[in-house]
């Protein structure tokens, strides 16, 4: 655990809200919110947690977005009941872009009804070319969360957030790739989809 993870901790814990996590595949976003959403409990915020990764999803099965209630620390994001579910269809966001943005904010509105405190996002690791940046784009302007977390090796998320510096009420927070973070392989990912298949409709 990075020190600067503690300090978007901190600033999360004083101005909660939605957050939204940014970042390539395997630059560690489940881990961050992982870690947020345990530490954010302790403080005694009430959590909730989307998971807008259709393609390696915890909460819930592929091919949908799930949200959950974070009622105890775990190690795991799949450890957390499915409390809602919206179907999109696909393992990846092309062709599929309106259903990802209706999708995760209608999981985000139903989080907070139910009177959480914090609603962290978990989003694809699409975020290069044209899809990419028009998903990501259109989820933000949509949802407008409070704060977005950019995990980034150098600076390739800066152009797509250049459009939101100037928001007044939007907290920015960057934060490098950690160290320990290991690339999947397409196989990994593959039989990672078919054990969450497999223990959704168990």
């Amino acid at each position: 655990i990075m020190a600067s993870w503690y300090d978007v901790l901190d600033k999360i814990g004083s101005q909660p809200g939605v957050v939204m996590v940014l970042g390539a595949s395997d630059s560690g976003k489940t881990t961050l919110i992982t870690f947020l959403g345990n530490e954010l409990l302790k403080l005694g915020k009430k959590v909730a947690i989307v998971d807008a990764d259709i393609g390696q999803s915890d909460i819930g099965p592929p091919c949908t977005i799930g949200m959950g209630f974070l009622k105890e620390p775990t190690e795991r994001l799949n450890n957390i009941d499915l409390s809602s579910i919206y179907f999109v269809g696909a393992t990846s966001p092309p062709g599929h872009l309106l259903p990802m943005v209706v999708g995760t904010k209608r999981m985000v509105e139903k989080a907070l009804v139910q009177g959480v405190d914090v609603v962290l996002i978990d989003t694809t690791g699409l975020i290069q070319g044209e899809i990419g940046k028009t998903l990501k784009y259109y989820k933000i302007e949509l949802i407008r969360p409070r704060h977005i977390i950019l995990l980034q090796d150098k600076d390739e998320l800066e152009s797509l957030i250049s459009s939101f510096t100037t928001l007044s009420n939007l907290i920015i927070h960057r934060l490098p790739i950690g160290a320990q973070v290991r690339e999947r392989s397409l196989e990994e990912r593959a039989l990672y989809r078919k054990e969450r298949f497999n223990s959704y409709f168990k």
